[in-house]
């Protein structure tokens, strides 16, 4: 029983197993899990097509000089509608990648003159203000996301350390 192919002996038990059927899953999992590899690889795809119709455009442009042009575009987009809510937060998620954290926060305080209420872009200005050293904005901006949403914890947990 040991030889013979599609069989396998359990080390533990000393019972044979069927092997074929294991591999023909492992194969498709492995086609699988390869599709997904050369879905998210930014190289195997036309960016300014696949981000048109991703919802977070930022997941496609990771390399320094496609952030630069993500801010380009959404810039352009702003132009025509400044109140595009999705643009602007794009527009800050890409400052924020670059490391330009001032403009972030510009274009969070653009979203919050929207929608105040906005919880998100509340606490990632926040981020941003305490990522320029401006501690009590920070704090000031983690309390505001807490009255909005109690059970933020990301926003309690910045406001701590930034009490610190």
């Amino acid at each position: 029983a040991e030889g013979r192919p599609g069989r396998m002996s359990h080390p533990a038990s000393g019972r044979e197993r069927n092997t074929d059927s294991t591999m023909a899953m492992r194969d498709e999992d492995d086609d699988l899990l390869l599709e997904g590899a050369l879905y998210k690889r930014r190289d195997f795809l036309d960016k300014e097509e696949a981000a048109k119709s991703h919802p977070n455009r930022t997941y496609y442009f990771r390399k320094p000089e496609d952030v630069n042009r993500l801010v380009e575009l959404c810039s352009h987009k702003l132009r025509t509608n400044p109140a595009d809510r999705k643009a602007l937060h794009i527009r800050a998620s890409a400052h924020i990648k670059r490391g330009d954290f001032t403009n972030a926060a510009a274009d969070y305080s653009s979203m919050l003159q929207i929608d105040p209420r906005d919880s998100t872009a509340l606490y990632n200005r926040g981020c941003a203000y305490e990522k320029l050293g401006r501690l009590e904005d920070a704090i000031e901006d983690f309390s505001g996301v807490l009255a909005i949403d109690p059970g933020f914890a990301s926003a309690a947990y910045a406001r701590g350390a930034c009490q610190n």
